[in-house]
């Protein structure tokens, strides 16, 4: 397998890390057809040099080429045309999935030192962040999840990368001035 952990794999071909699939023939990496589509190219790349090696060896059996996203785990054969439901025998599958998940966990707990250690920078740098002479304040970013409302939450992001939504909101009137009452 690449080295790091499968969130940070990216595409051998464009270098994209949107979407990758590692081929379970040859451990490849290649973005998913949503993005370039270089694990279905790598797919129809394998099935011409399979089939010309097969027509040198006079072989018949055909091989399922079946690939794995590296964030879901969900699995794909492109002879079928269709997601891979269903274990081998001896749930190589599973075993696969398992041992990317290990890698991801363990890259997980590197990534928690590294941020545990940006943070206890943060802290020393954030008494030399001045603006003006006074602290500068650290504004957050996206809604808070306070608890149910993960869903609305994405839909309000999502909403608030449309232009004229955002437009719309910001032509209002403010609250305080509908009610007769001054900011401040």
């Amino acid at each position: 397998f690449p080295q790091g952990s499968p969130s940070s794999w990216c595409c051998s071909v464009c270098r994209s890390n949107k979407s990758p699939w590692i081929c379970l023939t040859c451990s490849s990496v290649h973005c998913g057809r949503y993005v370039n589509g270089h694990a279905k190219k790598h797919y129809e790349d394998a099935q011409v040099a399979l089939m010309n090696h097969k027509k040198a060896e006079k072989q018949e059996k055909v091989q399922h080429m079946v690939c794995m996203d590296c964030s879901s785990y969900s699995t794909y054969c492109y002879r079928c045309d269709d997601f891979v439901v269903n274990d081998t025998k001896l749930g190589l599958v599973q075993k696969v999935r398992e041992h990317l998940q290990n890698l991801e966990n363990s890259g997980f707990t590197v990534d928690r030192h590294r941020k545990r250690k940006l943070l206890e920078s943060a802290s020393v740098n954030s008494k030399l962040l001045k603006v003006n002479g006074s602290p500068a304040s650290l504004c957050a970013t996206g809604l808070r999840n306070l608890g149910n409302t993960c869903f609305m939450n994405a839909i309000l992001q999502s909403l608030s990368n449309i232009p004229q939504f955002c437009c719309y909101f910001k032509e209002l009137p403010a609250v305080e001035l509908l009610n007769g009452k001054t900011a401040g």
